[in-house]
Parts: structure tokens; sequence; C-alpha cells
């Protein structure tokens, strides 16, 4: 009801005109609509009932259009915190039942203005992957660069939210995107020269690259720790230290966080 009074008050001004600039008018209806929403806010006995019946829904869904519906009719009453619960828990319903990731980002990405920063930046990465995964489980879909970036991205928000409630879901993309740009989806020889095991110049081009630009990130720390390896084994993929350097990388990765 507040969006379309705010929306006839608009046209009303601009059909009728006022003595007041149209742009300093349009400010005031902004900020009392906002005022407004604060006063349709429920308190937070009321907003934990809300929650309540979420839950009870949820464990009783046998469709998402009946979870979905509960959502849209009581999220805009809901602080961020409880937006963020909402959203976090449909998608793991989500992620059960038979839907896209595409439709599910849509989904999701519905409630987006009414999160915290926190799930806010936790959905940019989603919608990233969503749009373009970056392997299909066979192969790698991106570029080596493209790879690295999102490695850096997701570095940056678990850095940012440590302890926050999408660290576990995040590092996971973190450790699949490092893993990918150094053995691929387990055949580290797609990074090598045609018809040899040995590690392709531009390959450590792009690895030296992100090093100088982010030097205090633990994805460079381990993108040098590699670039040792390989030097000692005169950057043969089947080297001994590097070799052992793979086996170790999935719990230097789970370290990290």
């Amino acid at each position: 009801m507040m969006r379309l009074y705010y929306i006839l008050l608009i046209i009303l001004v601009v059909l009728t005109g006022c003595s007041k600039p149209k742009e300093q008018l349009v400010n005031e209806i902004v900020e009392e609509d906002q005022e407004l929403s604060k006063e349709e806010k429920l308190s937070e006995e009321e907003q934990k009932e809300i929650m309540k019946e979420f839950y009870k829904i949820l464990s009783e869904a046998k469709n998402k259009e009946n979870l979905i519906g509960y959502i849209e009719d009581n999220f805009e009453k809901l602080d961020s915190e409880f937006v963020d619960e909402l959203v976090l828990s449909l998608e793991e319903y989500l992620d059960i039942v038979d839907i896209s990731i595409s439709e599910k980002i849509e989904i999701l990405t519905k409630y987006y203005d009414y999160s915290t920063d926190e799930l806010k930046s936790y959905l940019d990465i989603l919608k990233t992957e969503g749009q373009n995964m970056f392997t299909d489980g066979e192969g790698l879909k991106v570029e080596l660069n493209e790879i690295l970036d999102r490695a850096l991205i997701s570095e940056r928000h678990l850095k940012m939210y440590h302890g926050g409630k999408t660290v576990d879901r995040i590092k996971n993309y973190y450790i699949a995107y490092i893993t990918g740009s150094i053995v691929g989806t387990g055949n580290q020889y797609i990074y090598g020269e045609e018809g040899s095991s040995k590690i392709r110049q531009d390959v450590i081009d792009i690895y030296n690259s992100v090093i100088e630009k982010n030097k205090e990130s633990h994805t460079s720390e381990i993108l040098e720790l590699y670039i040792d390896n390989l030097n000692k084994d005169n950057n043969d993929l089947n080297g001994e230290n590097v070799l052992k350097f793979y086996d170790e990388l999935d719990f230097l990765l789970q370290s990290l966080f």
C-alpha cells in the first residue's frame, strides 16, 4: 500500500504542479514514504513469530510456490537480519528441489535490497557464478584470469565478513576457484605446453600478475608457493615437488580461513 501511495503522490505532483520545486517535493515524499515504512515494521517478537511460521511452512513445504508466497507476503516487514535468514534458508531448500541455478538466483536476488551488506556481497558472488559458471564439472568454462578474479573477490568477502553467516558457503567457492586455477577439474596438464608436461609461460605470467597486484592476499601466497615448487622441478607439472604440492593443496586451502 505504501508503494502505491508513493506512486500516486508522484503522479499528482507531476500532473498538477506545486509552488515548491518538484525535486524538493519528491524528496519530501520519499522521506515520508520511508517514515511510513518504518512504522509498518513489526516488533522483534512479531518478527520472530513470522520466522517461526516460516520454518513451519519450510518443514512442510511440498512445493516452492507456498514457501515463496509466504516470503513475498512478509519479507518487507522484517529487519535485514531476518531477511538474511529467509534467503539463506530458502537457498538451502531450492538446492534440493528441481530448479536451475539461474532460476534459483533470480528468486534469491528479489530480496537483495532488504538484506544486510554481507548477504548482498554473497548474492553478488552467486549471481556472477550463476550467469557464467566457471565449470560444468568436466571442464573449465571461463578463462584463467576470470577464475582468479573470482577467487580474489571471494577472498575479500571471507576477510570482510569473517565469522559471518555466509563464510562456509563462500569458502567452498574460493577453494573451487583456486583449485581450478591450478589443476583445472583434476587435470593440471590443461595448463601445460602442447605435447609436454611443462607449464605454459602465459599461465606463469598470469600468476605473476595476480601476485604483483595482490601482494597481501592469500591467493598470492598460494600462487607464490606453487611457482616455487614449479621452479624446483624446472616447471614440470609432473615433478616430484609439484605433485606433493597438489596433494597438500586442499589441506592448505581448508586451513586458510
